[in-house]
């Protein structure tokens, strides 16, 4: 029976070729960027499942209570913590704590490369399931000076297939320690990423050596450390929760914590739930948020969706060319059951074969596309296809194919068999017409939605990568000192041919890169967290900033730091007057400096656009520049920054010259949004491409069912205009339809994207290209068979009446 249904089912896709490749292209679409979900979902579920208890290991995470209410989720929790539970309950089998300070430049003789690492104890191996290539897992921490390297950060610098045991390692700013072991490749994905695992019994020494922020026994320092905790059993993980929230009201109460800060809470956190999971600040690692996971999946759906529609679409619309197949078989005693299974296998075989086209489509063009987003190269998402996830896309596609399948299998079978063989009857027109329209309005909502969030969201990071940010920005090259003086290299680097300017500072401006202090005006004032910046006297020519008031910084201070610059939102933060009143005032900066205001400077977006202006203090401090801004000649870049790199190597060839130009780093600052136009486009001209192959296919079918009507009209002095501007109101009425749902909706999502960014575009540009575009895909794939149908000879399409 099988067998003959599937004859049936390939005898029809052949028969009708125009319709068959409508429905298959359109599933093929929507099913395509359902495998990619598929294969993104699979791949995020898949991380640290390899470690040996998974299923009762917890992390311990903070969450921090400003003073302003807000709260703060950080993946982090004092070091400390992790004994203390250790020592205090006997419910927990064990305990692993990575403390953050084992990065930098590491080097073997001539070989230079960066770490980053944490320290940690023989406890790591009990909880995770890390094995060691070389070394004893069992000893390889017991030593202070200990380190164990991924078999990555061996290869780079000792090469493949050497043992590099016993060998010592420099890490500038840290330490010498000694090779102990050398990490096996992880069994799979994980969040815990490090290139080096040190000895936790250094911590005390570096400490001393104000190498690291004490972490030994503060418990204000929440901020350095990940606490994992095993359990004896995974049934007391409620009183693990108990237990750490107890911990964490006894640590802090009372306690005087930053002047940010109200108060912290511990929680736990399942360690095969961090990926895919919530964003955290100090997270580990590369993965996808866990929001984004549920943003893609919502958008698979909506596309599969659309696709389904279409396919119910076109189905009904074919349900009357096959009213006389039905009637016949019916009248030679075919069962509606027999029907309706007859008409779920070409559903599903349609939804199998357009499984075989989106797997080419999957491969070759979506695959390459995605893996490229940057987005993607950031998490380190790799689309990786096996047997076993095309059996999971199979399943996948015999799902849609049934519930597309479903309504119009029970519709056609379910046809009266009189009224089927009757060939003046058109009941099976009046019925589904309605349902059509509403298919249809719907995919042009959607993907309507799709196009303003491409052009609206293209246009707002345009806008904000090529904005007016109140300082110069183009031509500027940071150089990372890397330890070395300041003043040396600002004189080293000042004869170069092709610097026109050079200042220093502490940290880039216009990114994401912060630096606070506490701040007050008077003793009695409250402490405020303000950013601020340290500079040189001649930072506010170099990025011309617009000194408002009072005086620039002078190198006759003498090293003690007596004033400050600030800007204006400064002054009315602190209610200081304007910039001349507040000229000579003072405030209190840490716990007892006190400067005075020698000068004001115009505001301007020291962080990205997606914050306000707030108050900033430039402070003249030379040692704690980290960094050079030059400013380089545009005719010669490629040029200057390789006399650069010469004059670099000339006063430090102990490390490595590290330079970024100013804009790149700006952009940066936007990576979370970068990825999201390059996302909407392919997902838009799915959508778009779905919704006009349903347009198509219904366009065909009804104009096809007018054919006779047009001819009268002809007969009867219709021109070919009047006809065309007939037969277009049905479907432009369609569309409009689906601008007025559509619109609003987009207008919703693109007010809260929108939200993320203090400045903005006016939205309404991009919501009337939108709906031109649209109307112009409506044009191309209806208006030329309007016009073909109209222009056919009233004889041709009568001679049969």
């Amino acid at each position: 029976m099988l067998k003959n249904y599937l004859k049936v089912a390939i005898t029809d896709l052949a028969r009708n070729k125009y319709f068959s490749a409508l429905n298959i292209s359109g599933l093929a679409l929507g099913i395509s960027i359902c495998m990619v979900i598929i294969t993104i979902i699979d791949n995020q579920f898949s991380y640290d499942s390899f470690h040996p208890h998974a299923d009762r290991t917890y992390r311990i995470n903070t969450e921090a209570i400003r003073s302003n209410q807000s709260v703060e989720d950080y993946a982090t929790s004092p070091l400390p913590l992790g004994n203390y539970l250790k020592s205090n309950y006997p419910f927990i089998d064990d305990v692993v704590s990575l403390t953050g300070g084992l990065s930098g430049e590491a080097n073997i003789k001539d070989k230079t490369i960066s770490v980053n690492g944490f320290f940690s104890n023989k406890s790591f191996f009990n909880v995770f399931g890390f094995s060691l290539r070389y070394g004893n897992s069992a000893t390889a921490l017991d030593n202070p000076d200990a380190i164990i390297i991924t078999r990555k950060t061996s290869e780079k610098l000792f090469g493949e297939g050497i043992n590099p045991l016993g060998r010592v390692l420099q890490v500038k700013g840290v330490g010498a320690f000694t090779i102990t072991g050398v990490f096996n490749e992880p069994p799979g994905k994980t969040h815990l990423e490090f290139d080096a695992i040190g000895s936790d019994k250094e911590l005390g020494v570096l400490e001393k050596a104000s190498k690291i922020l004490p972490v030994k026994d503060n418990w204000a320092n929440y901020y350095s450390s990940y606490t994992y905790v095993l359990l004896k059993n995974k049934s007391e993980k409620n009183l693990l929760e108990k237990s750490i929230l107890a911990v964490g009201k006894a640590k802090y109460s009372g306690k005087l914590l930053e002047s940010t800060d109200k108060g912290y809470k511990l929680y736990t956190q399942a360690i095969n739930k961090i990926v895919p999971g919530p964003v955290l600040s100090n997270n580990m690692g590369n993965a996808m948020p866990r929001d984004v996971l549920w943003y893609l999946s919502v958008i698979g759906f909506v596309v599969i969706v659309s696709a389904g529609f279409n396919y119910n679409s076109l189905s009904l619309a074919r349900a009357l060319s096959r009213s006389k197949e039905i009637g016949i078989r019916k009248s030679f005693g075919a069962k509606k059951y027999q029907l309706l299974i007859q008409f779920l296998v070409q559903s599903v075989l349609t939804s199998l074969i357009a499984m075989v086209v989106a797997a080419f489509v999957f491969h070759f063009l979506l695959r390459p596309f995605f893996e490229n987003i940057d987005f993607f190269r950031a998490s380190e998402i790799v689309l990786y296809e096996n047997l076993e996830l095309y059996i999971l896309f199979m399943l996948f596609s015999v799902s849609v194919g049934l519930i597309a399948g479903i309504f119009p299998s029970i519709y056609m079978s379910s046809l009266n068999a009189l009224k089927a063989l009757n060939q003046n009857s058109n009941f099976a027109l009046a019925p589904k017409l309605g349902f059509r329209k509403i298919l249809l309005t719907i995919q042009f909502a959607m993907a309507l939605l799709f196009v303003i969030g491409l052009i609206n969201i293209y246009r707002e990071i345009n806008y904000v990568m090529h904005a007016d940010y109140g300082f110069r920005k183009e031509n500027i090259v940071n150089i990372d000192l890397q330890g070395d003086n300041y003043a040396v290299a600002r004189q080293m680097f000042s004869r170069v041919k092709g610097v026109i300017g050079i200042s220093g500072s502490s940290h880039s401006i216009g990114t994401t890169r912060d630096e606070a202090i506490d701040t007050r005006v008077g003793k009695a004032g409250e402490r405020e967290r303000i950013r601020d910046f340290t500079i040189d006297e001649a930072y506010l020519d170099n990025f011309k900033l617009h000194l408002i008031s009072g005086k620039n910084f002078t190198t006759d201070i003498n090293g003690k730091e007596t004033s400050v610059i600030v800007n204006q939102a400064f002054l009315k933060y602190f209610h200081l007057g304007n910039a001349s009143e507040s000229l000579g005032k003072s405030i209190i900066l840490g716990d007892s400096l006190y400067v005075t205001i020698s000068g004001v400077v115009k505001d301007f977006n020291y962080q990205p656009l997606t914050k306000e202006i707030k108050p900033v203090i430039f402070r003249y401090n030379t040692p704690a520049i980290s960094q050079l801004n030059i400013l380089v000649d545009k005719s010669d870049v490629p040029g200057t920054l390789v006399r650069l790199s010469n004059t670099w190597k000339g006063f430090d060839k102990s490390n490595l010259f590290k330079y970024s130009f100013l804009v790149d780093e700006m952009q940066q600052a936007y990576s979370a949004f970068n990825s999201i136009p390059q996302l909407l486009t392919i997902i838009a001209a799915i959508s778009v491409m779905v919704a006009s192959l349903g347009l198509l296919g219904l366009a065909a079918f009804l104009l096809k069912q007018r054919i006779k009507e047009i001819s009268i009209r002809k007969i009867l002095g219709a021109n070919v205009t009047q006809i065309s501007f007939l037969l277009s109101k049905s479907f432009l009425y369609l569309i409009v339809m689906g601008v007025c749902i559509g619109l609003p909706v987009s207008i919703y999502l693109d007010t809260l994207f929108m939200k993320n960014f203090v400045y903005r575009v006016n939205p309404v540009w991009g919501y009337l290209l939108a709906m031109i575009f649209l109307f112009i895909i409506v044009f191309l794939s209806i208006g030329i068979q309007i016009i073909k149908t109209s222009r056919i000879s009233p004889v041709k399409s009568l001679r049969t009446e």
